[in-house]
Order: structure tokens, then C-alpha cells, then sequence
């Protein structure tokens, strides 16, 4: 199944906007919280989440250690995975273009082949471009059988 495009602008967006971390997630006898970093106040620490561990019908819901680790852990994960992201789309960018680069020259060079091959031999000669023949070849072949020492002329 393919994976649908992601909107990293989006993405961006919404990480831009968030708390700024590192996020920490913390708890006592009584309440859970997660923790990130002021918003204007550099190295202030902010709350960003406050849940009771108690005597309300929400305490069950608070994520587990593993999953509170993998949340704040998010903050620092998805800025770096965008970054990484970008990095190999601008690859991918500069493959694709000396891919394409590559391919043209390849053409180029098999159209004068072509054009080379036809002034060598005529066409029952060198034959179609196929698995078992090079016309190519069997010009070159046919321009060596053609001089008299058998050689380049």
C-alpha cells in the first residue's frame, strides 16, 4: 500500500508552535505532569499537562512510562526527523536531475552511434537494435572486413 504525501509544512507548523522542549514527563503520589520549556522564558520549565493519579474517572487514562517517554521524546524526534526529511528529498532532488542528465547523454550518444553506424554499413548489414544483434557492432565489423588490411581505415 502506498504511503499518502506528507504535508511537512504542516508538520513544521505544528511543531513550530508547540511547547519547546525537551519535554519531561514527571509524577508524585498524586498527579502526573509533563513538562517542557517557557515559551518566552528561556530554561523556565512550563507545564503542559497536569493529570490526577486518583479519585476521578480520568487518572486510568495517563499514558504509560513507555508511552510518556515516547511523547516527550516527540519534541526532539519530530524536528530532527523533518530536518533528516528534507535532507533526502534535496538528494533525492539532485539524483533525479543528474539521473535525468545521464539518460539525455545516454540518448545523445546512442543517436550518433546510430547515425555513425548507418554511414558504415547499410541497414541489411548492421540489422535492428535487438537481444542477439549491435548494430553498432556489425557496422564497425562490416567498415574493418571493408579496407583492405582489415583494419581501420
Amino acid at each position: 500500500m502506498p504511503i499518502p504525501p506528507l504535508d511537512l509544512d504542516a508538520i513544521q507548523a505544528r511543531a513550530d508552535a508547540a511547547t519547546p522542549g525537551p519535554w519531561r514527563a514527571t509524577d508524585d503520589d498524586d498527579t502526573w505532569r509533563m513538562h517542557g520549556t517557557h515559551p518566552r522564558i528561556p530554561g523556565m520549565k512550563w507545564q503542559i499537562l497536569k493529570a490526577p493519579k486518583a479519585n476521578t474517572p480520568y487518572a486510568e487514562y495517563w499514558p504509560s512510562p513507555a508511552d510518556a517517554e515516547f511523547i516527550v521524546q516527540a519534541r526532539q524526534d519530530v524536528p530532527a526527523l523533518l530536518a533528516r526529511v528534507q535532507e533526502l528529498e534535496t538528494e533525492l532532488h539532485r539524483e533525479r536531475a543528474a539521473h535525468s542528465s545521464t539518460i539525455d547523454e545516454r540518448d545523445r550518444a546512442a543517436h550518433y552511434a546510430d547515425r555513425l553506424a548507418a554511414a558504415l554499413a547499410p541497414i541489411d548489414v548492421r540489422g535492428e537494435h535487438s537481444i542477439g544483434n549491435c548494430p553498432w557492432m556489425a557496422a564497425l565489423n562490416y567498415a574493418d572486413e571493408s579496407t583492405p588490411d582489415g583494419g581501420p581505415q
